[in-house]
């Protein structure tokens, strides 16, 4: 959590933040996989960053991050609730990253069947170090726009 908010107010580059909360988050929680998708100024989500994916190529399910975006809650999925049947998501955490004025995007976590899956802690973990990335997504957008005005 510490590091995660040093980050989050350490960080010029938004690449970088997600870059450095997203590895931090996956080993905390001890995830195979981990994706960022941020929202675009459509509300359509975007792949921003992703870890841990063998064949190198991102690694996530759409359907589970844009139903997270859009009820606007984090979620623990088993793997009956993943729609996937892909052994490396077995367990998913979806967490929603938001301030509150505006719904950011998800990052994305999952452990597959060899793994114990994600459990309520997790996902209250997760919450607290997503609230640190939007936070700091928010911090350096506002950065941003009073340096080009």
């Amino acid at each position: 959590m510490i590091r995660a908010a040093q980050h989050a107010f350490h960080q010029d580059s938004e690449a970088d933040l997600i870059d450095s909360i997203l590895r931090d988050t996956v080993a905390v929680l001890d995830a195979r996989l981990g994706a960022v998708v941020l929202a675009d100024a459509e509300n359509k989500l975007q792949l921003c960053a992703s870890l841990g994916d063998p064949g190198g190529r991102p690694h996530f399910s759409r359907a589970l991050a844009e139903r997270c975006f859009g009820s606007g809650e984090s979620a623990l999925l088993g793997s009956n609730d993943s729609e996937s049947s892909d052994e490396l998501m077995a367990s998913v955490l979806c967490i929603l990253l938001g301030t509150a004025h505006r719904r950011v995007g998800v990052i994305q976590l999952s452990r597959g069947f060899r793994s114990m899956p994600f459990t309520e802690d997790d996902l209250y973990l997760a919450d607290a170090l997503a609230g640190y990335l939007s936070l700091g997504i928010e911090c350096i957008r506002l950065n941003q726009k009073q340096r080009t005005q």
